[in-house]
């Protein structure tokens, strides 16, 4: 959002670059410092973006890319922040629906030791919460410990991704989530004039489900022969029918290019 609003003031990429770099600490001001040599030396700032994958999402680099063949990176720069305001959104909702169902875990676990602390003392309260998750927070650490290493291999995070669409309504709601996330992508790479089986292939990885991207990565080859993305996609049976219906109407009237920032 800084870099666009230089940028839309007239500042060059290089003054640009190095005014948010200046601001930026850690990691990340490494690498916009890097970035900004770069940029001086004549090359395009997705070169830097192509030695840090895991700092820079495809659809971000894919979109600088886009903006400086363009021309146009001003504006390409806005839609990445537009872009990941709308992550956060989605997590933040997300977050907001876990916060109940952990507020009843804790509960359960803090409103029985209570009375202890009311007859007795802070320090027997204390002891007795201690002593009555002693017995299974070990294995909850250890186990949560074995999850993060598991979900970095992409045949574990498939197999929960599986899992947790299957249940009828949080299910439903994971698959709106993913469509969520891939539709918003599929707007914003397309309106960028990314060329629509490239943008479907990156916003199949940006919908954060592997076992949906991976249905809805075998409509690229139907695309690349020629197929409408409505059939392509109809194809996978990964797209909810709502979103099919839409996508083939905008494709009738010409307005499914649009990107819906709001």
């Amino acid at each position: 959002r800084q870099l666009h609003t230089l940028l839309d003031a007239g500042m060059t990429l290089s003054e640009a670059l190095g005014s948010v770099g200046s601001r930026t600490r850690g990691k990340l001001g490494r690498i916009i410092g890097e970035m900004t040599e770069t940029v001086r030396q004549g090359s395009g700032m997705s070169a830097t973006m192509d030695r840090y994958p895991r700092v820079f999402a495809r659809i971000q680099i894919s979109l600088v890319k886009a903006g400086e063949t363009g021309g146009m990176l001003d504006a390409m720069v806005d839609r990445i922040a537009l872009y990941v305001e709308y992550e956060l959104s989605v997590r933040r909702r997300l977050a907001k629906m876990m916060f109940y169902p952990l507020l009843i875990f804790v509960a359960i676990i803090v409103i029985p030791c209570v009375p202890t602390l009311f007859l007795g003392s802070f320090k027997a309260f204390a002891l007795l919460l201690l002593y009555s998750v002693m017995g299974w927070l070990p294995y909850v650490l250890i186990a949560a410990v074995v999850i993060k290493l598991l979900m970095q291999f992409e045949s574990a995070r498939m197999i929960w991704d599986v899992v947790k669409i299957q249940p009828p309504m949080l299910g439903t709601m994971a698959r709106k989530i993913a469509m969520s996330r891939f539709s918003r992508a599929l707007a914003v790479l397309s309106s960028a004039g990314v060329p629509i089986s490239q943008a479907v292939a990156i916003s199949a990885d940006a919908c954060a489900n592997v076992w949906i991207g991976r249905q809805i990565m075998r409509a690229v080859p139907a695309l690349q022969a020629g197929r409408s993305l409505t059939e392509s996609l109809t194809q996978t049976r990964a797209v909810m029918p709502m979103g099919l219906d839409m996508l083939a109407t905008g494709e009738k009237t010409g307005k499914w290019l649009k990107d819906k920032t709001n």
